[in-house]
This record gives structure tokens, sequence and C-alpha cells, in this order.
């Protein structure tokens, strides 16, 4: 999935693999992209999309579980960064890896969302 390596899913938890053949989502893609909703649970409030699938998620270690088709959605973080909170002399700030949103492909609503940050590049 572009924004989001399967190295990064595996570590956050998350299994995706492909919808059954007939699955319908009654809320399309576009809506979905349209939704303040979904784009308000990104890391950063309004990052533009960078893809969404319709796929089968399974989250066993997620709080709720999740095992069931739903709209994945990654974000474009390219270049930006979040706080570091770190004592004295730690780095200033970190890269967000991912920002990745979970969508009911029923109702459009936001089931899960998570992003994570990692060490600079030296």
């Amino acid at each position: 999935m572009d924004g989001i390596s399967s190295t990064d899913l595996v570590v956050a938890g998350i299994s995706l693999t492909a919808p059954p053949a007939d699955f319908a989502p009654k809320v399309d893609k576009e809506k979905i992209a349209a939704s303040s909703a979904v784009r308000s649970s990104s890391a950063k409030p309004g990052l533009p999309i960078k893809q969404m699938v319709l796929a089968h998620v399974t989250g066993a270690a997620l709080v709720p579980p999740i095992d069931r088709v739903l709209w994945v959605v990654s974000f474009d973080v390219e270049g930006l960064r979040v706080p570091s909170l770190g004592p004295a002399g730690a780095p200033e700030d970190f890269p967000y890896v991912y920002s990745l949103v979970l969508v009911d492909p029923d109702t459009g609503s936001v089931v899960y969302s998570d992003w994570a940050a990692g060490l600079p590049q030296n």
C-alpha cells in the first residue's frame, strides 16, 4: 500500500488481504475521500490522501480487535515532522513514517486511526 510499508503494517499489528470478490461497499471511495471525519483523523488534519483501498483488515492486537472489510486510507506525510518531547540533547523532531485511517464501508465512520514517527536518518 502506498504510504505505509508492509513492515510498518506488521509492526502496527495490521494485516490487509483482498476483500471477497462480491463485497459491495455502501459508501463509495469518493464519499470517503471527501469526509471531514476521515481527513481530521489523520496525523495532521487536512493531509492529502496518498491511497485508498478496500481490504479485509485483521488486527487482533488492536483495541477493539478488527476482522472485517474496511476502507484503508493512507495519507501523504512526506516532509512532516513531529516535535520531540525528549530531554535536553534529544533530537528536536522526528519524521512521520505513516498516517492511516480505517473506515467502515457501510457507514463511512472512522473505525481506527494510527500514525507513527521514526528516528531521524543520519
